[in-house]
């Protein structure tokens, strides 16, 4: 199942997800315009290595220009190809506007970024060592989706449902979208009321 809109309008204009949105895009532009060796720096510089924020925690300088600790926030916005910035980005499109509208701007971007930090380091600790670069919006947009569940659960989710060689669209309660596979993206569970 995959998730193409919703039935729950907003009173804003989700100004905040629309720019976090846009980030993401121009972010992933950049990178398209980067050769392989020229990508894997930018990756090395702002993704979360795990290795490296490990020397960072126990204070042993990693010799990188960007903080290691502030690649919690920039991880955020790098990509890895086309799929997973779009999954992402619809997901974003989908969900983000009404936790927007019920949090306000300010909470709004303060949630979507401390959702993102708690996905890199629940991802962090069961890999301290690993070189290999920790990217993308999911744990964000994860945790945006386990707001937008918990406020809406009865929200209606057009959802389209692959039948081997048949697309069909249906409508799902979001409480029920947990559970189907929709949200298939990395869980944090967060014990915050929005």
């Amino acid at each position: 199942m995959f998730p193409i809109s919703d039935d729950n309008p907003t009173r804003i204009t989700p100004y905040v997800t629309y720019a976090l949105i846009a980030i993401n895009i121009v972010v992933f532009i950049h990178e398209l315009s980067l050769a392989p060796p020229q990508l894997n720096e930018f990756f090395e510089l702002y993704a979360v290595v795990p290795q490296e924020l490990t020397a960072s925690f126990r204070g042993i300088p990693v010799n990188q220009p960007v903080p290691e600790p502030l690649t919690l926030v920039t991880s955020q916005f790098l990509h890895g190809g086309f799929l997973h910035i779009g999954g992402n980005m619809l997901f974003l499109w989908i969900f983000g506007n009404n936790i927007e509208d019920r949090l306000g701007p300010i909470k709004y971007i303060i949630f979507y970024i401390t959702c993102g930090i708690l996905a890199a380091l629940s991802q962090y600790i069961f890999a301290t060592q690993s070189a290999i670069p920790s990217l993308g919006a999911s744990g964000a947009i994860a945790g945006v989706m386990g707001a937008y569940i918990l406020k809406f659960p009865q929200a209606q989710i057009n959802t389209l449902v692959f039948l081997g060689f048949f697309i069909t669209s249906i409508r799902i309660p979001a409480f029920f979208s947990w559970g189907s596979g929709l949200c298939n993206k990395p869980s944090v569970v967060l014990l915050v009321s929005v």
